[in-house]
């Protein structure tokens, strides 16, 4: 299970390189799809470390919700609602200033220093439109979980249609922005 997880966040990190090089590019209509591959590698690593920092928060509030449902004996459902409370405020407090780092790597070939430092900046500037589209990405996620919809089905949507359209509306944001 480590194993694949591992393996799982690596193919994501170096995906969602190259997701936002082609939505960067193609928002600035000069697509080249030669040089992807390797400017996803040379991304993939910062990546990989901003999917470790959201699974943490997703796996401590996930843990945090189990406690507390086991020690005040709540239903599944009452624990499920802890577990999105604790996961949402996460995203709202923590997460959502690391929302762009990603992309000012890639698009803006920053140094993780720089990217980290633009997206803080980026998101206090945006605060409310950034909280917005993550609000309604993560509603999006939810109800599915909520509806009990496959895993498999969940992950299948995220990785088609959901990350696609989050890279494309995030990487429009920050060039319409002209950083």
């Amino acid at each position: 299970l480590i194993l694949y997880t591992l393996v799982s966040l690596i193919v994501i990190s170096f995906s969602f390189a190259l997701l936002i090089r082609i939505t960067g590019k193609s928002i600035k209509k000069s697509i080249k799809y030669k040089n992807y591959f390797s400017q996803g590698i040379s991304n993939f690593f910062i990546i990989l470390i901003g999917l470790l920092v959201y699974n943490a928060v997703y796996f401590a509030s996930y843990y945090l919700a189990f406690f507390i449902g086991k020690f005040f004996e709540l239903e599944v459902k009452s624990a499920q609602l802890i577990f999105i409370s604790f996961y949402f405020i996460g995203l709202i407090g923590i997460v959502i200033f690391l929302t762009y780092t990603s992309f000012f790597m890639v698009l803006y070939k920053k140094s993780v220093k720089e990217s980290l430092i633009s997206s803080i900046y980026f998101v206090k500037k945006n605060y409310l439109q950034t909280l917005s589209i993550i609000i309604i990405f993560f509603a999006i996620y939810q109800i599915f979980v909520l509806l009990n919809v496959p895993l498999l089905a969940i992950e299948i949507v995220n990785a088609l249609i959901i990350v696609p359209y989050f890279s494309l509306i995030l990487s429009s944001m920050i060039l319409k922005n002209d950083i």
